[in-house]
C-alpha cells in the first residue's frame, strides 16, 4: 500500500450545504476511504484555498475509486492526488534511475 496526499477545493454548492447542515467532514472522508479499503491518517481544512488536504494509505486503485466516487457528486474542484514516497523508497528510485539512465535520449539527441 502507498501513501497519498489528496487536496481539493470545495465548490460553492458544497459550502452552501455545509452552512445549511454543518457536519464533520473528516468523518465523511474517513468513511469513504474505509469503504474502499483505504485509511485516512490525517485530515485538515485549508483556509487559503477553501478546501481540504488529507494523507491516506491505500492502493492506487482504492484511492482512484474514492476520487471517482466523491468527484461524481460535484463536491470539489481542483482535486489533486499525489503519491508520496518515504526516504527508503526514494533511495530505491535513485538506484533504479542510475541503472536505466543511459537508456533515455532527450529530444533531438
Amino acid at each position: 500500500m502507498g501513501m497519498f496526499m489528496v487536496r481539493a477545493t470545495y465548490t460553492a454548492q458544497s459550502y452552501k450545504g455545509m452552512m445549511e447542515k454543518p457536519g464533520d467532514r473528516e468523518a465523511v472522508a474517513k468513511a469513504i476511504f474505509a469503504a474502499a479499503g483505504a485509511k485516512v491518517h490525517q485530515w485538515w481544512h485549508t483556509i487559503n484555498n477553501g478546501g481540504f488536504m488529507l494523507i491516506a494509505e491505500g492502493t492506487s486503485a482504492q484511492i482512484t475509486a474514492v476520487n471517482m466516487a466523491a468527484a461524481s457528486t460535484g463536491f470539489a474542484d481542483n482535486v489533486e492526488v499525489i503519491e508520496l514516497l518515504d526516504s527508503s523508497q526514494q533511495q530505491a528510485a535513485m538506484a533504479e534511475a542510475k541503472k536505466i539512465s543511459g537508456s533515455f535520449a532527450a529530444p533531438g539527441k
